[in-house]
């Protein structure tokens, strides 16, 4: 059985690879910022998975990385993979958006979260900068010859300054918090390449070349909230 065999030979990408995953994640990049421009209260779900869908089109993604995650207000943003999209966008809802398109065989997956309205309320700025906060704290930390336990346990210690200088309008949200970096909140997830959830392993180590997403999750139980900062990274040399 060669399977494991291509499994870890894919694990670590080639230059060439990575160029290709990095331009998936830029026209990613280009796709949601034209779904956010496009987003306005009255507007659909599915009409924002059309912006972003052709601005991949017209950079020469003609593929999908995987199916469209266009999810707002409370009950369609908890479903971790909703992938309805018929729901129209309400004054004072937040937008989640986790789409990236296939360009020429390789992928991307990137996830982003902002208002309907183009304005956070107090709560929804709390969370959602903490959630980066954190992604900040893991992501700087990122290099070889490290595992990612080793990083999460580094952006823990780092994260107390945060929370030191944190003032969390409600005992829930505090909570949330600590639990996403106790836990991680799925922070190192998985692996990206030629699949949205590719072949291979890196938990016993990073090295150059490999690819995968890093996607914390905070939740809110008492209140059905579910907030995400994803994107798709490499390790590099240094």
């Amino acid at each position: 059985d060669l399977t494991p065999i291509l499994d870890e030979m894919r694990t670590v990408k080639t230059a060439r690879e990575i160029a290709m995953t990095k331009r998936a994640s830029q026209i990613a990049g280009l796709g949601l910022m034209e779904a956010m421009r496009s987003t306005e209260p009255g507007v659909t779900e599915y009409q924002l998975d059309a912006a972003a869908r052709y601005v991949f089109l017209i950079n020469d993604a003609r593929l999908d990385a995987y199916r469209s995650i266009t999810a707002s207000g409370t009950e369609n943003i908890n479903n971790m993979h909703y992938y309805r999209n018929t729901a129209t966008l309400k004054d004072g809802d937040l937008v989640l958006m986790d789409y990236a398109p296939d360009y020429r065989y390789y992928v991307s997956d990137i996830g982003r979260v902002w208002p309907v309205n183009g304005k956070y309320n107090g709560p929804q700025r709390e969370l959602l900068q903490f959630v980066l906060e954190y992604h900040k704290a893991v992501m700087s930390r990122i290099r070889p010859g490290v595992t990612p336990a080793h990083i999460m346990e580094e952006a823990k210690r780092a994260m107390e300054a945060v929370f030191a200088r944190t003032r969390f309008s409600k005992p829930i949200y505090e909570q949330a918090a600590r639990r996403l970096v106790e836990t991680g909140g799925g922070v190192f997830s998985h692996t990206v390449g030629m699949a949205v959830h590719d072949a291979g392993n890196y938990r016993d180590g990073l090295e150059a070349g490999h690819v995968f997403s890093v996607d914390p999750q905070l939740r809110v139980p008492e209140e059905n909230l579910y907030l995400r900062y994803e994107d798709t990274v490499v390790v590099t040399e240094t």
